[in-house]
């Protein structure tokens, strides 16, 4: 309900009337004494015109008002006599002590927002004084007219805006015209731009008939009314929403920028509807534990290629959450779970040639130490000779690796930097869950049993690091134990393990910390096969199964997640008597997938308008993303003795990231490698 103090509406306008009746029987008129008695039905039509452009209905002819099922209470103040007999006239006048008893009178039925579209040169008098600030008081917000003074000052009572007794509850609106910059007849902000905004209020189309025969009407009179319907919106919207944080969000939400950046003409800015209804601020959602949390991706965040788009297209985390006023939202907490990007199919970065090694020790133990650097090498150098990477001399690959045999004992510590790749014979370089702890050391230790058998135990992972300015980033870890069998040209390799991953499973970087930080543990075990059936021929076999538990804030399995992977290759060799044969390679393999579980959250259901209680409920939803990747890898290269090597390879992935309908990713690579 709006009040607009003014001339009184009349009852019978078809915009407020047809089909529905927006003016409110408690309208009136406070004027005992006017000849013939009180008769809320003015015979000016400025009310009529003002209430127009608050809540014309949406009925087919004319306009729609800013807040078209508004309800007008309109009260009739103007003095006896003073409107004349014209009524269109704007000469009408109201006494200070008038205005006092109809706001009075709106505070006391009902209206939440009252319109004043008068105005004058100086401040009124105690009795209007006493009544703003008893309907502040209760809550009442007002919009005023900021006047028609040609660029001059604010009017009075708008001026009330920025006196410390009602500001925040009351509204200086000043007028736009048709290009969107003020209006030349507005008053202009200057000493009330604290309390201060603009909304158009030239060639204003209102008071229309059924036959769309309307009035054009130009003033701060009818700007006042557009802030009016803003706010009725808003409140009708968010019932929960105080006046005065209404006020406060249109004041906050309008547009400052360009134009409107002058606060001596235009204070706030422009009303922006859009941006008000616009949450504010940092979301809060209410979690059935009585905490709330704040959903804030942190960056570089997203989920592994085995949960796909699990996640992130479900629409079970539907969620309300609340902004900085405290106005419920819909949120999608979906929508932070950022699935993987596509890869770029392009050739490996191979160890550059002028890489050094030293080799200490032969027999029982062996140290070995690799680095693709020199050691005169330094940044400025490395640039000048266009290594073709973006590494500087502290980026320098490198790697420690000791191996000790003692009979049927063995032992290996391995440790690299800035991406190296885990020495030959230990699984954090070719095991699929090991690998997902990105390794930059471990240690083996293994016991031949016999001529075929052999056992070994392996712990290993990732060291602390930072990324995208987070310095606290945990790394994963992982510990196997593994049985190698080798007889003849067959060799099988069993083994199980432990992978724990704090940043977000299976490969995931979901970190601790954030909203959607999902730390993980995940149980494998991992079979691979090496068949040798001729000196130029190599097949391989592998498969591995995973099972993850993981919990987050919001969000867990209730059930763990069963994943897979297998990949099956060939690729031939030039034995020592052809050097430079034609050599194949041929690889197809699913990477891991997650093939089922369940996620769970427990979420509130956005409340309805009437009770704004927040029901919680359980929500679950499969960890199975909606495809199954296939990487296909065929290639051949040849060895042209001193003129160098020459590799071609086709690759092809299929539902990339596991994500159905993602059109196949294809490239072909040609590499030629020389050196002179």
């Amino acid at each position: 309900m709006v009040g607009v103090i003014d001339t009184g509406v009349q009852l019978d306008n078809p915009e407020l009337t047809t089909p529905n009746n927006d003016i409110s029987p408690s309208s009136t008129d406070v004027i005992a004494d006017r000849p013939g008695g009180p008769n809320p039905n003015g015979v000016n039509l400025h009310a009529t015109w003002v209430s127009d452009t608050i809540a014309s209905e949406l009925n087919g002819f004319g306009t729609i008002g800013v807040a078209y099922q508004a309800t007008i209470l309109s009260i009739r103040a103007d003095s006896p006599g003073t409107c004349g007999v014209n009524p269109t006239s704007t000469s009408c006048s109201f006494t200070d002590d008038n205005q006092a008893t109809a706001i009075n009178y709106a505070a006391a039925n009902g209206a939440r927002v009252v319109n004043i579209s008068l105005g004058g040169p100086g401040p009124l008098d105690s009795n209007f004084e006493t009544a703003l600030q008893n309907a502040v008081a209760d809550g009442v917000v007002f919009t005023i007219a900021a006047g028609n003074d040609n660029g001059g000052s604010v009017e009075f009572p708008a001026m009330y805006a920025v006196d410390p007794r009602y500001a925040g509850s009351v509204l200086a609106v000043g007028a736009t015209d048709e290009t969107g910059k003020i209006a030349g007849f507005s008053a202009v902000a200057g000493t009330a731009a604290g309390g201060f905004v603009v909304a158009p209020g030239a060639d204003i189309v209102t008071d229309c008939d059924q036959n769309n025969s309307c009035f054009n009407v130009s003033g701060t009179s009818f700007s006042a009314p557009t802030g009016a319907g803003a706010l009725a919106l808003l409140l009708q919207a968010f019932p929960t929403l105080t006046g005065k944080a209404a006020v406060n969000l249109l004041e906050t939400t309008a547009n400052h920028s360009g134009v409107y950046a002058d606060s001596n003409i235009y204070g706030f800015g422009l009303i922006d509807l859009n941006a008000a209804f616009t949450a504010q601020g940092p979301m809060s959602i209410p979690q059935a534990s009585g905490q709330t949390i704040t959903p804030a991706p942190m960056a570089g965040s997203m989920v592994a290629t085995a949960l796909g788009d699990s996640i992130a297209h479900t629409n079970a985390l539907m969620t309300v959450g609340y902004d900085r006023y405290q106005r419920p939202f819909a949120v999608n907490l979906a929508t932070g779970f950022h699935v993987a990007p596509r890869r770029s199919l392009q050739a490996e970065v191979a160890t550059p040639e002028d890489s050094a090694q030293v080799v200490v020790g032969n027999g029982m133990a062996r140290l070995s130490l690799t680095t693709d650097a020199q050691p005169n090498d330094d940044a400025p150098q490395l640039a000048l000779r266009g290594r073709g990477d973006l590494r500087m001399a502290a980026d320098h690959r490198a790697d420690v690796n000791l191996t000790a045999d003692l009979g049927r004992l063995s032992f290996q510590a391995w440790t690299g930097q800035n991406g190296m790749p885990a020495a030959p014979g230990l699984g954090a370089g070719d095991n699929a869950f090991a690998m997902l702890s990105q390794p930059d050391h471990a240690v083996r230790a293994g016991l031949r049993l016999g001529p075929s058998w052999t056992i070994s135990a392996e712990a290993g992972g990732g060291s602390p690091y930072a990324l995208y300015g987070f310095t606290d980033l945990a790394p994963s870890h992982y510990g196997m134990a593994e049985a190698r069998f080798s007889r003849g040209p067959l060799t099988a390799f069993f083994s199980a393990g432990q992978l724990t991953e704090p940043e977000g499973p299976l490969g995931s970087f979901l970190p601790r910390g954030s909203t959607y930080a999902l730390p993980a543990e995940t149980a494998f075990t991992t079979a691979r096969l090496e068949w040798t059936p001729t000196d130029r021929l190599i097949v391989s076999a592998e498969a591995g199964m995973g099972r993850t538990h993981a919990i987050g804030l919001f969000l867990g399995l209730s059930e763990p997640a069963i994943s897979s992977q297998w990949a099956l290759s060939a690729h031939t060799l030039c034995p020592a008597d052809r050097p430079g044969c034609l050599r194949f390679d041929v690889r197809v393999g699913q990477p891991t997938r997650i093939e089922g579980g369940t996620f769970t959250a427990v979420l509130g259901q956005i409340p309805t308008l009437d009770s704004q209680i927040v029901e919680f409920t359980r929500r679950q939803f499969s960890a199975s993303p909606s495809g199954r990747e296939l990487d296909l890898a065929f290639g051949f290269s040849r060895d042209f003795s001193h003129i160098g090597e020459l590799e071609l390879k086709a690759l092809g992935v299929m539902d990339e990231n596991n994500q159905r309908d993602i059109p196949p990713n294809l490239g072909l690579l040609a590499t030629w490698r020389s050196r002179f």
